[in-house]
């Protein structure tokens, strides 16, 4: 990834990173854990465990969503969504970053559909990209395209949505959301290499 600095471009090396010069000071964007790399596997911690700099969230008590080592696009780990008992419902993880008002974004994710457990029957993923202002007060929502049963097995793909702040937004939620749909705990998939660019 780049960053544009009065002209000059200079390579960046960890996370997802967006630098921009703006009124002589530099606004800095940034996602952490965007491989799912922490905690790791391979130093102790579990698969399942919750990806760092990341909240989950869910509309069932269970959790089917965690760090894994099965299956990786770069590095060594991923996150791996498997579908929940409930007809409706959905688990996620997201994370918050600072915004520029009016400012443009995107946030982009590789998704594997789980090649032993692929997503069935209506059960879909999705990223988005909420608004916050400094009340939280939640301004805006915008969806990606979704992937579901109809997505190919044994390949990356990749996902974005894109969206721009409104004037009075002071924060920025990245999500990643697996909508069970009558999947009865059937399917899942992995996301990695997540994304964060400010245009």
């Amino acid at each position: 990834m780049r960053k544009q600095i009065g002209g000059l471009v200079a390579v960046l090396v960890a996370g997802c990173v967006s630098v921009h010069a703006e009124q002589g000071s530099n606004v800095l964007t940034t996602l952490n854990n965007t491989g799912f790399e922490k905690p790791s596997i391979t130093t102790g911690a579990k698969a399942g465990d919750e990806p760092a700099s990341w909240f989950f969230f869910s509309s069932d008590s269970s959790r089917k969503v965690g760090i894994t080592d099965m299956r990786k696009r770069e590095g060594m780990q991923s996150l791996l969504f498997k579908a929940q008992t409930p007809a409706e419902a959905y688990e996620g993880f997201a994370q918050r970053f600072s915004v520029v008002p009016n400012s443009c974004y995107t946030f982009s994710v590789w998704v594997l559909n789980d090649p032993q457990d692929p997503v069935t029957s209506a059960g879909y993923g999705q990223i988005s990209i909420e608004w916050k202002d400094a009340a939280e007060v939640e301004l805006a929502r915008t969806y990606s395209p979704s992937w579901g049963a109809d997505l190919v097995p044994n390949r990356w793909q990749r996902f974005s949505v894109e969206d721009c702040a409104p004037s009075n937004a002071v924060q920025g939620i990245a999500v990643i959301t697996f909508f069970g749909r009558d999947s009865q705990g059937l399917g899942g998939f992995f996301v990695d290499e997540c994304e964060l660019v400010r245009r």
